[in-house]
């Protein structure tokens, strides 16, 4: 119950299945915090190294270390500083996040 909870204030809402469809549910508890794909996608844009807390699909947790190249809809495309490899994230896996600083390759003006 506690991470149902903790899943819903980090993110604004939790998951469900319905008749084998995953469907999703506001948390009313929600703290008015930005949410963490708001955060990861903020990141992105400012060229942010982000540290993720990752849910695998066999519900193991890790913290990683990431720097996204790429977000399209709920896919994330970084490199994993803990696998030292690119990897496709899901993220509705991420149960935390936190700015670690910045890319060493972002370059946020063309000169």
């Amino acid at each position: 119950t506690r991470e149902l909870y903790e899943y819903g204030l980090e993110h604004g809402h939790i998951w469900y299945s319905n008749a084998g469809r995953k469907e999703k549910i506001n948390a009313k508890w929600s703290n008015g915090d930005k949410k963490v794909d708001e955060k990861v996608r903020e990141a992105f844009k400012n060229g942010d190294q982000v540290l993720i807390d990752y849910m695998d699909s066999s519900g193991n947790i890790t913290q990683r270390k990431i720097d996204i190249q790429n977000i399209n809809g709920n896919k994330i495309k970084a490199y994993c500083h803990l696998r030292e490899a690119i990897r496709l994230f899901d993220l509705d896996r991420i149960k935390k996040m936190e700015i670690s600083g910045k890319m060493a390759n972002f370059q946020d003006s063309l000169l």
